[in-house]
């Protein structure tokens, strides 16, 4: 009884004013380990691949005057990312360094607003314990700021949420009760993936807006405003989403979350290379007692976080609920979406691993900080120690170094080749082709030498070029070089095979150049 009314009066102050001191130190200590915990991207910012690519690309093509409402290639991701790489463009040039940048900047302001929005309820170094998921964060989505894109819808999440907290008191309540509302629905725009999370923020906001007219009502025409946008936005597309919820995939997901779930809480390290195929490490039996460990602090502190959750005052109970059905619904739109299909699929549970530190949040209030730090910290070991190994050839052991895909010796060098020879129009797999427009400033531009592309102009200056060079590397194992020298040969076509710096060029006069 004397914890609950302590925690009570603890509360009270904070709605009045932060009693825990300022927060401008814990949070600049954050924001530092953010930065140096990914130091492997930033000194390796060119192993970007082609999705991330494809929006550094479309930012440039912005710059040149060309829009879009969405991605290309897609009706379910918004251009807000390319838009985002375009204003940093204009003013510090376009090369790889300030993709890594303008995404880690998304991810230092979601820390930042995370850490913010719970400050006034557990106190600076609880806060700091509860954001260090954030922090050190597993593959599903630290892996967001290197490929360069979906950082922003997340970003967004957790603007909403502080949003709507602040809502609760501020003097222009009723403008951020609007902001939030409107924010859900932008949310959704940046990225539909963001939609397993909805029902999180609509139970948020009803706690947080309840008992006061004018900030519901305020929120209310914000999520109007937001749907009318979202709406007008999507009516002149093609097609519909691509979402579909099916009761038939539920088997399949399930076996494939058992397979990468674990590397959500650090027991377990996904990594890739560029282009190359999300595997599971065999990490040997010291990083799995780390693993173990930390899985089960993780564990406990849920446990501990749903046994809380009526002991705690109200504001810290309704973002603990909030955390919790917000990783609900992410594992429900996983176990019951179309899309998951390989380990890569783990990014679709983003949302609700950066929901973690609310879920946590009753935990750290009940336990005290002290006590929730001896609880929670063999789970921010496990987080720290596989995701940093989940960086792969980006680091040795506990240093980062800089890669060949991470500095792309060998991807300038064929540009050079190329160029030499009056080729600026190529073809590669997907995995490859992108990125390596990207990287030569689209000269030469690479298109999909199967077929699909997101740039449709890029295939059709292949098919104009009279002279054709389609590119291989074992990086992108699923296009073998032979198979397509297999395939030249059937269509009596006569080319040459040349080698330079390990990638595979097959060089050939088109047989039909289009005027």
């Amino acid at each position: 009884m004397e914890r609950t009314r302590t925690l009570l009066v603890a509360e009270a102050q904070a709605i009045v004013g932060p009693a825990a001191g300022r927060p401008v130190k814990s949070l600049a200590a954050l924001l530092v380990a953010a930065i140096l915990y990914r130091l492997p991207l930033l000194l390796n910012a060119a192993a970007l691949d082609s999705d991330g690519a494809v929006v550094a690309l479309q930012a440039r093509h912005i710059l040149q005057g060309e829009w879009s409402w969405f991605l290309w290639g897609t009706n379910y991701q918004a251009s807000f990312e390319p838009l985002m790489h375009a204003l940093a463009f204009a003013v510090f040039g376009s090369g790889p360094l300030q993709v890594v940048c303008g995404m880690l900047a998304g991810a230092l302001l979601m820390i930042a607003l995370a850490f913010l929005a719970l400050r006034p309820y557990l106190g600076n170094g609880a806060a700091m314990l509860c954001c260090a998921p954030l922090v050190f964060a597993p593959y599903a989505y630290n892996h967001f700021i290197q490929v360069g894109f979906r950082q922003w819808p997340l970003t967004a999440f957790i603007a909403a949420v502080c949003l709507f907290d602040r809502s609760r008191n501020a003097r222009s309540a009723p403008a951020l009760a609007f902001a939030a509302g409107a924010l859900l629905f932008f949310m959704l725009y940046l990225d539909l993936f963001t939609l397993q999370v909805l029902p999180a923020l609509l139970l948020l906001g009803v706690l947080r807006l309840r008992g006061d007219g004018r900030r519901l009502a305020a929120g209310a025409t914000g999520v109007a405003a937001g749907a009318l946008f979202f709406f007008l936005v999507r009516s002149g597309l093609p097609g519909a989403a691509p979402l579909k919820l099916e009761l038939s995939r539920l088997s399949h997901n399930a076996a494939l979350l058992a397979r990468c779930g674990p590397s959500l809480a650090g027991a377990q390290v996904l990594w890739s290379a560029v282009g190359g195929t999300v595997r599971a490490w065999d990490a040997p039996w010291p990083i799995r007692a780390i693993q173990i460990g930390g899985a089960l602090s993780l564990a406990v502190s849920l446990a501990i976080t749903i046994r809380a959750l009526l002991r705690v005052p109200d504001g810290t109970r309704t973002m603990g609920l909030f955390g919790l059905v917000a990783i609900a619904g992410s594992l429900a739109g996983f176990l019951l979406s179309t899309w998951p299909s390989d380990l890569a699929s783990v990014r679709y549970l983003s949302p609700g691993a950066v929901a973690l530190p609310f879920a946590l949040a009753p935990a750290a209030a009940w336990l005290g900080a002290r006590r929730f730090a001896i609880t929670f910290s063999p789970a921010i070991v496990a987080l720290l120690v596989s995701g940093w190994l989940s960086y792969g050839d980006l680091v040795r052991g506990p240093l980062p170094v800089r890669s060949p895909r991470g500095v792309a010796r060998d991807e300038y060098e064929l540009r050079d080749w190329l160029r030499g020879r009056e080729i600026h129009a190529a073809a590669a797999d997907y995995w490859l082709a992108y990125r390596l427009s990207f990287l030569w400033a689209e000269d030469p531009t690479v298109a999909n030498v199967d077929g699909w592309e997101r740039m449709p102009a890029y295939r059709r200056r292949l098919d104009q070029a009279p002279r054709q060079a389609w590119v291989f590397h074992p990086m992108v194992a699923q296009t073998p070089a032979d198979r397509y020298e297999r395939r030249l040969r059937r269509d009596g076509i006569t080319f040459e095979s040349v080698q330079i710096a390990g990638f595979t060029v097959l060089l050939f006069e088109n047989p039909g150049p289009r005027k």
